[in-house]
C-alpha cells in the first residue's frame, strides 16, 4: 500500500489520535515493547489490562507531544518570558535603541500592571456574555461546564489555570498599546484609513418624528383614515388637507396627527406588547399654544447615524439635503418641515415631522477623534499576537530542533526565526539569555497534554498487542523470531514502510516543502510521530490489521440473519425509516416584532395582541380553505394585502382586503410573513412545526393533496412557537424509498451490496436491481460505515480503555485529569455519532 504525503498530512494525525483500541489479553504479561527503547530511557508510564502490561517511555512521549504541541508550547513560555521580564522602558530601548529619552518610562514588567481580578473579571464576561441573570442553576452549571471543558482541551485544567490564560492575554493587550503608541508615533495611521473612518462615523444627526409604511398605499389609507389627503404641490411643497373641505391643516393639527399616527403605528415601542408614544412634559411641551419638542436629550426623538442608514441609505441621504426644522414658529406656507407626499425607499414609505440637523464634524476636527478610534480598533487579539510576533524577533528566540523550527516557521512566516543547522545537544531553544532544555520542555508540554498524549499512546500501543486486532505480528514474544504470524503481510507492511522511503528519498514529496535533504529521520518524526523504518512498519501493520478488524467486525457477512449484529442494524435502520418522512410544506408566520427589531417572545404579548392574533390565524386559515389548491397566490396576496393596508388610527375606519380588516392587526404590532420550507423531514423541522408535519404524513402518505393546518371541524388548532404563530401548508407528502412498496432491505439485499462495495464493482454490476441499491444505501449503508468510521471505533476504544489500570510514574498531573481529558474524548466522539450501534 503507498500512502501519499496528502494523507499523511491530512488523514495521519485522525489515525493515531482516534483508531484508539484495547481488549484482553491473555497472554505473556511481559512482552518486549514494540519499538526499540534505550536501555537508559525513563518509564513514564505503565499499562495493565488483564494480563497484559508494557511501559510506555518518557521517549514516546517527548516525540508525540513535541510534533504536536511544541510550537505553541515555545510560543507561550517565550511571550511569557517577554512580559514577566520585560516593562515599558526596556521595549522601547529593544525596539529603537537605547535612548536618554526612554529613561522617565517605568520599568514594571507587563505581567505585574494587570492583576488576578482583572483577569478573572475577563474570565466572567466571556464565559457569560449576556450575563448570568435569568438564567436557571442548571444553565449556569452546564455553561460553566462547557466553558472548562474547552479550556481542558487546550491543557488548562484549573481555575487557577484558565485566570492565567486571561492574565497573560491581558497583559498582552498593555504590552500592544506601548508599543503601538511607539509605532504609531512613526507610521501614522494610512489617509484611506482616516477618510474611510470619517466617511463611516461622521454623519448627521437628527431629531424628528419618523414613521415607516410598510408601502406608499398603506401611508394613504392611514391617512385616509384620520379624513386626511395629501394635496401635491405645484410652486410650493405638498401639504395635508381635510378629506371634506380640502383645506389645508394646521400646523397644531399636522403634529398632532403625526403624534397619533406614532403611537398607533407600533413600530417604536418600549417593548413587544406596549405601543411608545410621546409623551408631554418629558418629549414634548405646549407653550403659548404651540408644540416645543426637547431637541437636547438623546430620546425617542433622537436618531443617530447608524439608525437612520440602518433604516436605509437613501433616506439618509434626503434627510441632509431635504431639511428644515420645525419649530413653533413654523407656518403652513411653502412648508419642508414635514414630508406630506412620503418618500419610497426600497419598498418602505417614510414620512417625518423634522424636528433638528446636528450637522457633521468637518474632517480636520474629526480626524483627532478618528485617530482615537483607530488606535483602539487596533488593539485585539491578531494585533497583540503580531506585537509578541516581532517581539521574539527582536529578543532573538532560537529554536535549534529541526522539526520545532520548520512549525514555527510554517506558522508565522519564513525569516520569523534563524535557520540553525547547529547541534545544541540538550537546548531546544534560547531566548533571552534563558535556555530551554529538552526536560523542560517536556515539562511544560506533560503538564498541559501529557494526558491527552498518554491516553493516545496507550490505544495506539494496545491496537498492535491486542491479538484479536494484530494477528500479523506477536509482540508479547520475547525473541523476534516467535512474532511472526503471517509473513506475507507482515512483510507487506514492511515493504510499504521501504516504499516510503524510497518515495521521500527521491524527491516525492518536495512540493509539501519535505525536500530529501530534510533527512529521513526528521520526515518520520514529522509525520508520522516514529524515529526508524522499523516504526513506520509497526505504524502500517497497525493500520492494516486495524482496517481488516473493523470490516470483519461489523460485515454482516462474516455473521448470518440470525445475528445480534443483524438484529441491532434492523432496528437501527427502523429508527433511520422514522426520520426519513419528507414532506414540501410553507407557512405563513404571524408574529410582533421586539424594541430591536426581532421578533418577541409570544409568551410577553399582552391580552389584547394575543386575542387578535389568533382572530387573524383563524382568517387565514379560513382563507386558504376555500380553495387549498391556490395556497400560493393566496399566501402571496395576504403579505401583499398586509403591506397594503394603513394603520387604524381611527376606531371608526374599517378596510377589507380579501374580507380580512388588516389594519385592525397592523395598529397592534402583528406582523405577517410566508416561508417556503421546501422538501424537509418533520425532524428537521422546530418542534411545532415538525410534530404537525408528521401527523399529516402518518396519514397521507404518499399524497399530492394541499392540506391547509389549522381547523378541525369546528375547532381551530394554533401552532404556537416561542416566537411566532404559523399557520402550515402541506404541500405534498413524498413516500420514503421503497422497493414495491417495502421500504427496508433484507439481509440478503446487504450483503450482496457489501460484496461488490468491497469488489470495488460498478453500480450496474452488483447483483442486485438498481432499486435494491438505492434502497440499501439510504437504510443500511449508512449506518455500516458509520460503525467502521473514526468516531465510531474512536468512541469504542475510548470506552475500553476507561477500564485499564494506569500506573503514572513520571507525569505531572493527577490520574483525575487523565481520566477527565478521556471523558471529553468520549463525549465529543460521542456527539458526532447518529445511530450509535453498539456491538
Amino acid at each position: 500500500m503507498k500512502n501519499t504525503i496528502r494523507k499523511v498530512l491530512l488523514i495521519m494525525l485522525v489515525i493515531i489520535t482516534v483508531f484508539i483500541y484495547g481488549c484482553s489479553c491473555k497472554d505473556d504479561p511481559t512482552p518486549t515493547p514494540p519499538f526499540p527503547i534505550d536501555k537508559d530511557d525513563v518509564v513514564y508510564m505503565t499499562v495493565k489490562q488483564g494480563d497484559l502490561s508494557y511501559d510506555i517511555y518518557k521517549s514516546d512521549m517527548y516525540i508525540n507531544m513535541k510534533n504536536k504541541y511544541g510550537t505553541g508550547v515555545i510560543v507561550d513560555w517565550a511571550d511569557e518570558l517577554i512580559l514577566k521580564s520585560v516593562g515599558k522602558r526596556e521595549l522601547y530601548n529593544s525596539l529603537f535603541g537605547k535612548s536618554d529619552k526612554f529613561d522617565e518610562y517605568d520599568n514594571t514588567p507587563y505581567w505585574d500592571k494587570v492583576n488576578d481580578d482583572a483577569a478573572r473579571n475577563l474570565m466572567e464576561s466571556e464565559k457569560f456574555p449576556n450575563g448570568r441573570s435569568g438564567l436557571t442553576t442548571e444553565e449556569i452549571k452546564a455553561r460553566e461546564t462547557e466553558f472548562s471543558d474547552n479550556f481542558a482541551v487546550y491543557g488548562y485544567f484549573t481555575e487557577e489555570d484558565i485566570i492565567y490564560y486571561y492574565h497573560k492575554k491581558l497583559a498582552m493587550n498593555e504590552i500592544a498599546k506601548d508599543y503601538q503608541e511607539l509605532y504609531r508615533s512613526n507610521i501614522d495611521f494610512e489617509p484611506s484609513q482616516y477618510q474611510n473612518s470619517y466617511l463611516g462615523n461622521y454623519y448627521n444627526e437628527f431629531y424628528m418624528i419618523l414613521i415607516p409604511f410598510t408601502s406608499s398605499t398603506s401611508y394613504t389609507e392611514t391617512l385616509k383614515n384620520m379624513g386626511i389627503s395629501v394635496q401635491a404641490g405645484t410652486t410650493e411643497k405638498a401639504k395635508w388637507v381635510w378629506d371634506d373641505t380640502k383645506v389645508a391643516l394646521t400646523v397644531n393639527e399636522v403634529v398632532e396627527a403625526y403624534l397619533e399616527i406614532y403611537e398607533k403605528s407600533f413600530l417604536f415601542k418600549k417593548s413587544v406588547s406596549e405601543a411608545d408614544k410621546l409623551v408631554n412634559g418629558v418629549d414634548y411641551t405646549v407653550e403659548d399654544g404651540k408644540y416645543v419638542f426637547n431637541t437636547t436629550d438623546e430620546g425617542k426623538l433622537y436618531y443617530s447615524k447608524d439608525m437612520v442608514k440602518y433604516l436605509d441609505s437613501d433616506l439618509y441621504k434626503l434627510l441632509s439635503n431635504e431639511f428644515s426644522a420645525y419649530s413653533k414658529d413654523s407656518t403652513n406656507e411653502n412648508n419642508t418641515w414635514y414630508w406630506a407626499q412620503g418618500y419610497e425607499f426600497d419598498g418602505k414609505c417614510y414620512t417625518a415631522l423634522l424636528l433638528k440637523k446636528i450637522d457633521k464634524m468637518p474632517y480636520e476636527e474629526a480626524k483627532p477623534l478618528i485617530r482615537e478610534k483607530l488606535l483602539a480598533s487596533e488593539i485585539n487579539d491578531e494585533f497583540a499576537g503580531n506585537t509578541m510576533l516581532t517581539l521574539r524577533q527582536v529578543f532573538g528566540l532560537m529554536i535549534y530542533d529541526v522539526f520545532l523550527q520548520t512549525g514555527y516557521a510554517n506558522t508565522y512566516g519564513s525569516g520569523s526565526i534563524p535557520e540553525l543547522e547547529v547541534d545544541n545537544g540538550d537546548v531546544v531553544v534560547t531566548f533571552k539569555d534563558t535556555l530551554l532544555k529538552k526536560d523542560d520542555l517536556f515539562n511544560l508540554l506533560d503538564k498541559r497534554f501529557g494526558a491527552d498524549t498518554a491516553i493516545e499512546l496507550v490505544n495506539y500501543y494496545n491496537a498492535l498487542y491486542d491479538k484479536e486486532i494484530n494477528n500479523v505480528y506477536d509482540l508479547t514474544k520475547e525473541n523476534a523470531s516467535d512474532r511472526i504470524l503471517n509473513k506475507e503481510r507482515w512483510e507487506y507492511a514492511w515493504e510499504t514502510a521501504e516504499m516510503e522511503k524510497k518515495d521521500f528519498e527521491s524527491g516525492t514529496y518536495l512540493k509539501y516543502g519535505y525536500a530529501p535533504s530534510y533527512g529521513w529521520e526528521n520526515f518520520l518524526e514529522a509525520i508520522y510521530n516514529v524515529r526508524s523504518t522499523q516504526e513506520l512498519a509497526y505504524h502500517y501493520l497497525r493500520e492494516n490489521c486495524l482496517y481488516d478488524y473493523l470490516v470483519k467486525k461489523y460485515n454482516i457477512n462474516n455473521y448470518g440473519e440470525e445475528s445480534l449484529l443483524w438484529s441491532k442494524t434492523v432496528a437501527k435502520m427502523n429508527e433511520r425509516f422514522e426520520t426519513e418522512h419528507y414532506a414540501n410544506g410553507m407557512v405563513v408566520e404571524l408574529y410582533i416584532l421586539d424594541e430591536n427589531g426581532n421578533r418577541g417572545k409570544v409568551s410577553d404579548y399582552n391580552e389584547t395582541q394575543k386575542a387578535l392574533i389568533k382572530e387573524l390565524y383563524e382568517k387565514i386559515v379560513d382563507l386558504l380553505n376555500k380553495n387549498p389548491e391556490n395556497y400560493l397566490d393566496d399566501a402571496n396576496d395576504l403579505v401583499e394585502y398586509y403591506n397594503l393596508s394603513g394603520y387604524k388610527v381611527r376606531t371608526d375606519y374599517s378596510t377589507q382586503f380579501l374580507g380580512i380588516d388588516f389594519s385592525k392587526y397592523k395598529s397592534v404590532g402583528i406582523q405577517i410573513g410566508i416561508d417556503n420550507l421546501g422538501t424537509f423531514s418533520y425532524d428537521d423541522m422546530t418542534e411545532e412545526i415538525g410534530a404537525v408535519a408528521k401527523k399529516i404524513w402518518e396519514e397521507n402518505v404518499p399524497s399530492e393533496e394541499v392540506i391547509i393546518y389549522g381547523k378541525d371541524e369546528d375547532k381551530y388548532n394554533y401552532i404556537e412557537a416561542e416566537r411566532a404563530y404559523f399557520v402550515y401548508i402541506n404541500i405534498n407528502n413524498i413516500a420514503p424509498t421503497n422497493v414495491e412498496g417495502r421500504y427496508l432491505p433484507t439481509f440478503e439485499e446487504c450483503a450482496k451490496y457489501l460484496e461488490g462495495y468491497y469488489a470495488r464493482l460498478d453500480k450496474k454490476d452488483y447483483e442486485i436491481s438498481e432499486e435494491v441499491y438505492n434502497l440499501v444505501g439510504v437504510y443500511y449503508f449508512p449506518i455500516y460505515t458509520e460503525q467502521i468510521g473514526i468516531y465510531a471505533t474512536a468512541l469504542m476504544f475510548y470506552n475500553a480503555q476507561a477500564n485499564y489500570e494506569i500506573n503514572l510514574k513520571l507525569a505531572s498531573y493527577s490520574m483525575d485529569t487523565y481520566r477527565r481529558v478521556l471523558n471529553i474524548n468520549i463525549k465529543d466522539c460521542d456527539s458526532k455519532l447518529q445511530y450509535h450501534l453498539t456491538y
